[in-house]
């Protein structure tokens, strides 16, 4: 049994000019195709295959950027110390939580008028305070990844 066309030459081809001159129109309209094979009652696909077939013939050819694969990951490694670092403070036994001091920010007070130098020496002191904090954390990870 040979095989049968479903739609005529002149739905195909009507069907196709409504959905080129459309995109032409509003090229931002997502529903075009299933909007046009709703109105001329053909196939989605086969509309698909019918538009794809008319911008090949005509030259046009879309080209869409290509996204990564995947996201960029961020990761830091904290390599173990071969040489103890004195700056760093040792954590000698097993409950690592305990040794971790809690990093307490300097309070700064906003209403009283305070001299430059105050001021820096207040914001010195905070940096102070949180260098403290991440060397205790950088000392922690040693300890468990070493562990």
């Amino acid at each position: 049994m040979p095989f049968t066309q479903k739609y005529d030459d002149a739905t195909r081809e009507a069907a196709t000019a409504r959905v080129l001159e459309r995109r032409a129109t509003n090229p931002d309209d997502r529903s075009v195709l299933r909007v046009v094979a709703d109105e001329f009652n053909v196939g989605q696909q086969s509309l698909r295959a019918w538009v794809a077939e008319a911008d090949g013939e005509q030259g046009v050819r879309k080209t869409r950027r290509s996204r990564p694969r995947f996201s960029p990951v961020v990761t830091t490694r904290i390599e173990p110390a071969d040489v103890p670092d004195t700056s760093i403070p040792a954590i000698e036994s097993a409950p690592a939580v305990a040794a971790v001091t809690p990093v307490v920010p300097v309070a700064r007070q906003e209403n009283v008028a305070e001299s430059p130098n105050a001021e820096i020496a207040s914001l010195e002191a905070e940096i102070e305070s949180l260098r403290r904090g991440n060397a205790a954390i950088t000392a922690a990870m040693r300890v468990l990844l070493a562990g």
